[in-house]
């Protein structure tokens, strides 16, 4: 009788958390588009897709803040493809604050990230966790430019960057270039110089910053790889109710044994 009822309690549970799972976004994304129209956000859905993650698209108007409640997704990616000058206004800077002290993870792209940002210093520097970040990159010519990077993020990977890809609506291509505070890098310059993609790991959330757009990366296999290892590095993958389900088998066979040793 009381294993009968250990049984019901357990297949409730799984019941109850597999429910809570689901209605919390558990694993979903929400991709921002900041980009006005100066970025290709289907080379991130794609990508996206291809890696197995669900996500949300949003669009906002330029010096608009997102509708969607961030805290209800388990990582943010805002884009700015290649838009330039104060991407951030002080609803977005006051959204994304809340949501990382909330424990939310974020990556935060373009080529003109986090360059004149008047709105955002003090969130660039305490949040992002960046430092000598008010310049960019020269711009570059169609030859295609390798960046070495020795993170574990992105292990000893090479990539290629390129000029942002049509339409653009002003002129040539930018690199956010900064240096880190309490950052780490994660992708330096050509010369070894100033870094153009960083983390900042605290014990309450992740922040990202990418100096440059998904669509500047030459190869499909790369925008993958750089996405899939930032994403797997600061999202702790959600248990699928299939294991929960082992998990409760075997508690169940933990418990039968004892019940039948007493008995």
């Amino acid at each position: 009788m009381k294993f009968k009822l250990l049984k019901k309690a357990l297949i409730g549970i799984i019941f109850f958390v597999s429910c809570l799972f689901n209605v919390s976004n558990a694993g979903m994304i929400l991709f921002v588009d900041d980009t006005d129209g100066r970025g290709t956000s289907s080379t991130w859905l794609t990508s996206l897709s291809n890696l197995g993650y669900s996500y949300h698209y949003e669009a906002i108007s330029v010096n608009g803040n997102p509708i969607s409640i961030l805290n209800n997704y388990d990582a943010v990616i805002w884009s700015i493809g290649d838009r330039a000058f104060e991407n951030l206004t002080t609803t977005n800077v006051s959204t994304l604050q809340t949501y990382l002290d909330g424990g939310g993870n974020l990556l935060y792209a373009g080529g003109h990230s986090v360059y004149d940002e008047d709105f955002a210093g003090s969130f660039i520097d305490t949040y992002l966790g960046l430092s000598g970040y008010d310049f960019n990159m020269p711009s570059f010519n169609n030859s295609s430019i390798s960046n070495g990077t020795g993170h574990s993020i992105t292990g000893t990977n090479i990539y290629d960057l390129q000029v942002m890809p049509a339409p653009t609506t002003h002129g040539g291509t930018m690199m956010s270039a900064f240096n880190v505070s309490t950052a780490e890098s994660m992708m330096t310059s050509p010369a070894g110089g100033p870094f153009i993609a960083a983390v900042n790991e605290t014990e309450i959330y992740s922040a990202m910053t990418w100096g440059f757009d998904l669509n500047m990366l030459a190869q499909q296999s790369e925008r993958e790889q750089l996405l899939g290892d930032s994403l797997s590095y600061m999202i702790t993958p959600v248990p699928e109710p299939s294991t929960l389900a082992i998990f409760a088998l075997g508690m169940m066979g933990l418990a039968s044994r004892r019940f039948k040793k007493k008995s």
